[in-house]
């Protein structure tokens, strides 16, 4: 199974068009949820 692109994608843009932007913090919590290495996202 490979990384799901498109969510990251919709994720990112949903966050920044509520705050105007994301944080390594957002970052972090999707490396989490997706169970993968921050150079695999």
């Amino acid at each position: 199974m490979g990384i799901q692109k498109e969510y990251i994608l919709l994720c990112l843009q949903e966050l920044e068009e509520a705050i105007g932007g994301y944080f390594g913090t957002d970052i972090n919590n999707l490396v989490k949820e997706l169970g993968v290495t921050y150079r695999a996202l």
